[in-house]
């Protein structure tokens, strides 16, 4: 660590400005717009591709997937050629796939469109590591914050226009159109505003590294994205997930014996970095859980005695909530870190989380339910904003990308791991209720309401986990924010 006054180069605390900050941000949020926006769309898709809605899922599968294998490794790659160039390349993958999208006829090529889009996932994290290699001290913390909040815009924007434009009866592909063209304006500002990091000279590309990653992703969350439709017990579940397991743990060994991993899973040793990486993953599985419930519990027919008969208008709005929370507050984290300190900060936010527990005991109105949804909001704004910050800043500048890449895998993990178990949690116990259809009354079966407690205690248990993590702080091994260079 350098001592003394530092050079005039330095001196960045401030960071490059507010336009390369918007531009991070812009892209940050186009990003979690393609992830999001077919939700609401499912069934509509169902109906133009004549295929069932287990097939026309792998649209979100397959972009959940290739985020967090091939996205992993796009950012980590970040350190070794460059932030900005791979936030560039991230952002043509973005393009490319949206152009491919909004000119697809056929579900296969609209599969290909989104495994390509997948790719730009990693802008989170190439995001995160140019603030950290940029910017120092608050205003750090400001600009992570706001990048937190980007998250959480861009899931707003996805599922009111998807919401809107199903309730319309719209073509899916303007939101497509309109990506492509966004994703063109950021690719242009990045290039004109954003500066390069340093590349590291002399490092080579870590190949086994990146091919582990990416082997690993797919043979974990393929068949934890789809357990519920081919059965846990099956071959296909087993004959995936069982050497999933031996390649994560291969790769783990060889990343930590090499000289220059792709992943430097040893910075999990510094304080606040594992304890975040866990609050991160239970942040996803906050969100997760409730996007795969929420939707039976508001579409389930009122004689279930249980449901409200939703439309899908309104579960797009509900399942928007935490993103106006995560909007609202993400930039108010760094006040409450300047002054209860980071450890608090986090505790307090992932407190929030406990309200999975409320869900599962109280979800008999609608506004009960909207409230126990801003409070996995207001987890995230906090809990989410502080660990990203407390992760780059016990690490140097230029290792602030490796952080948030750890992090952006151990998020999509947590949400590959919720989506499957509340998906489980779900067809335990059903119930069939009389609906009536064009053709008269018929007997439709939906999950039990004890089945829905059941999934929302999972968001309460896996706050309670980052909780117990969080705990192990020792706030005095924290890193100073204002600290020197490293």
């Amino acid at each position: 660590m350098r001592t003394g006054r530092r050079s005039r180069e330095d001196r960045r605390d401030d960071g490059p400005g507010w336009a390369v900050l918007a531009t991070l941000m812009l892209a940050t949020l186009l990003a979690n717009v393609a992830s999001v926006c077919l939700f609401p769309q499912v069934v509509s898709l169902s109906t133009e591709f004549g295929r069932p809605v287990s097939t026309v899922v792998w649209t979100m599968v397959i972009f959940d997937v290739i985020a967090t294998g091939v996205g992993g490794v796009a950012a980590a790659l970040g350190a070794v050629v460059g932030n900005r160039r791979m936030l560039a390349v991230a952002l043509v993958l973005l393009m490319a796939g949206s152009l491919v999208a909004a000119l697809s006829t056929n579900l296969v090529l609209l599969i290909v469109a989104r495994a390509m889009q997948g790719v730009s996932m990693a802008v989170q994290a190439l995001s995160i590591g140019i603030i950290a290699y940029y910017w120092r001290g608050e205003s750090m913390r400001r600009a992570i914050s706001l990048i937190v909040l980007s998250m959480g815009l861009g899931g707003l924007v996805a599922y009111l226009a998807g919401g809107l434009i199903a309730e319309a009866g719209g073509d899916w592909r303007i939101m497509f159109w309109a990506l492509f063209a966004a994703a063109g304006l950021d690719l242009l500002l990045t290039l004109m505003v954003v500066k390069e990091t340093k590349q590291s000279k002399g490092v080579p590309v870590d190949y086994g590294g990146c091919a582990g990653l990416i082997v690993w992703a797919v043979l974990l969350l393929l068949p934890l994205s789809q357990a519920n439709s081919w059965g846990w017990g099956s071959v296909r579940v087993l004959g995936l997930l069982l050497p999933g397991l031996v390649v994560l743990a291969l790769w783990v060994v060889w990343e930590l014996r090499r000289s220059a991993p792709l992943v430097d899973l040893r910075l999990l040793g510094r304080t606040g970095v594992w304890q975040g990486a866990v609050v991160v993953f239970s942040m996803s599985v906050t969100l997760c859980v409730p996007s795969v419930a929420v939707p039976y519990l508001f579409q389930t027919p009122v004689a279930s005695g249980f449901g409200f008969g939703a439309s899908i208008l309104t579960v797009a709005l509900a399942l928007a909530v935490p993103a106006v929370l995560i909007m609202l507050l993400s930039a108010t984290a760094t006040g409450l870190m300047r002054r209860i300190g980071a450890k608090r900060t986090l505790l307090l936010g992932a407190g929030f989380g406990l309200s999975g527990l409320g869900m599962a005991v109280a979800h008999g109105s609608v506004g009960i339910n909207l409230v126990w949804l801003a409070a996995t909001g207001v987890m995230t704004a906090w809990a989410g904003s502080a660990a990203y910050a407390v992760g780059t800043e016990a690490v140097s500048p230029r290792q602030g990308v490796i952080v948030s890449t750890i992090y952006h895998t151990a998020g999509g993990g947590g949400a590959a791991l919720a989506a499957a178990a509340a998906g489980y949690v779900l067809t335990v116990r059903e119930v069939a209720v009389e609906v009536m259809t064009s053709a008269g009354p018929t007997l439709e079966t939906f999950p039990a309401e004890e089945a829905f407690s059941w999934s929302a205690a999972l968001v309460g248990l896996a706050a309670l986990a980052a909780i117990v993590c969080v705990l192990t702080i020792r706030p005095e091994r924290l890193p100073n924010p204002a600290r020197e260079d490293w």
